[in-house]
């Protein structure tokens, strides 16, 4: 097996294909910049207070049929969990390995762009999803 180099995510540059290439075939581990974790901070404080007495849909609402109904705040973070977990479900055969290593790497950099305001305890759990 190849010697495993870290990945570092730089907000600039992103992912290079060599990067993701290295993260999908078990030869890479991702590193977040200070930088970018600090981003996703500021933007989830950011629309945490924005949103206080709004209704925007997927930040603070259900989803599809349930999207006129306001989630209470004390249940906003299980949302988000919810939300990935039933993105993540299939059915039929089970992806290939590196498939499912693939598979985060476009997200990757929306989750660390920052202006989506995702909550950010899950953004340190973003390099572990390379390590499936």
């Amino acid at each position: 097996m190849d010697r495993e180099t870290t990945v570092t995510y730089h907000e600039e540059k992103g992912l290079s294909i060599g990067d993701v290439e290295a993260l999908v075939f078990g030869r890479g581990r991702l590193n977040i910049t200070a930088e970018s974790l600090q981003k996703v901070d500021r933007s989830y404080d950011f629309l945490r207070e924005f949103s206080k007495d709004k209704v925007i849909y997927g930040i603070n609402t259900g989803f599809g049929p349930m999207a006129q109904y306001r989630v209470d705040d004390a249940a906003l973070e299980q949302l988000q969990y919810n939300i990935i977990r039933s993105h993540s479900t299939g059915a039929g055969r089970p992806l290939e390995l590196r498939c499912v290593r693939a598979g985060p790497a476009g997200p990757t950099r929306d989750l660390f762009a920052g202006p989506f305001g995702r909550a950010p305890r899950p953004a340190p759990v973003a390099p572990r999803v390379f390590r499936a």
